[in-house]
This record gives C-alpha cells, sequence and structure tokens, in this order.
C-alpha cells in the first residue's frame, strides 16, 4: 500500500479497487487507519529530514492555503497552511 500511494500516487480508493480485484475486501476507513498508526512510525524519519533541511546553506519555500476539513478544538476555519522546504538533499512538507 505504502508503495502504491507514496511512490505511484495510487488514490486510496484505486487501492481498494484493486485489492478487491485481488479478493480483499478493504473498507476506506481500514486503509486510513493504517496509514495513522503508521505515522508513529515514520517520526523519527520525518524529525530527522527536518533537522537535516534546517543545516542547509540554501533552501527554497513556498507557502500555501491549505483546506482541511476536520473539527479541531479552539480552531474556526478549515484553513490550515502548507509549507514546503526544498534543500539540496531534502523536502520537507508542514501543515499547521
Amino acid at each position: 500500500m505504502l508503495v502504491l500511494k507514496f511512490l505511484y500516487h495510487v488514490p486510496l480508493e484505486r487501492i481498494r479497487a484493486l485489492a478487491r480485484s485481488a479478493g480483499l475486501a478493504l473498507s476506506a476507513g481500514a486503509l486510513c487507519g493504517a496509514l495513522q498508526k503508521l505515522t508513529l512510525l515514520f517520526a523519527p524519519l520525518y524529525d530527522a529530514i527536518q533537522a537535516q533541511s534546517r543545516q542547509a546553506a540554501l533552501c527554497l519555500m513556498d507557502e500555501t492555503r491549505w483546506e482541511v476539513f476536520v473539527q479541531k478544538p479552539n480552531k474556526a476555519t478549515h484553513r490550515w497552511w502548507l509549507w514546503v522546504v526544498v534543500t539540496h538533499q531534502t523536502r520537507l512538507y508542514i501543515v499547521a
């Protein structure tokens, strides 16, 4: 699933369809739940990429608004921000 989703950019619904064609019924919630659990496993890697990005002599950055339709306490709107930091060695994405 990780290779399809993040290397080949296959949408989750298409991954579900591939699983169905192989005789495996997966709900959208099961796939999303699996991705959420993997977040903790990738946290050290994300932290290392962030640290490496901060040490770069030169970086390019871009900021754009990001509509996230999730209710958060003390957050009045669905507007979040996405920052992309590009260095010679890293690509870092920050959603806040």
